[in-house]
């Protein structure tokens, strides 16, 4: 069993967006957020800048799987258009990051969890059986879903370069902003015979925890 918590850094305005790709000379350097990435034959800058209305937001989803009164907790935080649709977006999930039979425990330890990152790219199988690792996921402008998980990983790589304690100051709930490079395959959730290779990635992206 997973349950989730899913949160959106705070803004005040909305707008729409339907391209697959961003301005590539935005400049990330001030961004709230980012995920930069050469995807095939698409280059992406997913940005959340300082201003009221983004082109990009990032939202991150916390939950965690359950064996009887077991937790194993997961974070994902995503890139995604500010607007109607979630998509095309690009996220990083850390999975089975702590276990506990204690929600609060996770609340205790959050920064410290975060001290140690893994680098190894898992499968769906090694996340259904609560293997620690990471995995990236896109979602293109047709909704289409491509994942790490589904396929081989021999060559990515992913690097933490920073990883920074906060506070939301919407929720006051912790949260760790990580900086880093990734490059990895994705596989086509429906059809892994189809592969993106995401090249030049780099992310500045805000997990937060569960409560």
């Amino acid at each position: 069993m997973k349950k989730l918590s899913i949160l959106v850094l705070g803004l005040l305005m909305f707008s729409c967006s339907s391209d697959d790709s961003n301005d590539t000379q935005e400049d990330s350097s001030s961004a709230v957020a980012f995920f930069k990435a050469n995807l095939t034959n698409l280059s992406v800058n997913y940005i959340q800048d300082n201003s009221n209305s983004p082109s990009h937001v990032n939202q991150q989803s916390i939950g965690y799987s359950a064996t009887g009164s077991n937790k194993s907790f997961y974070y994902s935080s995503n890139m995604q258009p500010l607007g109607l649709n979630d998509y095309p977006s690009l996220d990083i999930t850390l999975h089975h990051m702590y276990e506990s039979t204690d929600e609060n425990a996770e609340t205790t330890n959050f920064n410290t969890i975060f001290s140690n990152k893994p680098t190894n790219f898992i499968t769906s199988s090694q996340d259904f059986n609560w293997t620690k690792g990471v995995s990236v996921t896109y979602t293109d402008n047709n909704d289409d879903t491509y994942s790490t998980l589904s396929g081989s990983q021999t060559g990515s790589t992913i690097t933490y370069t920073s990883t920074v304690a906060g506070t939301n100051s919407l929720t006051g709930l912790q949260t760790q902003t990580v900086t880093g490079t990734v490059a990895c395959k994705l596989y086509k959730d429906n059809d892994p015979s189809v592969i993106i290779n995401l090249t030049a990635g780099s992310f500045k992206l805000v997990f937060q925890e569960y409560n």
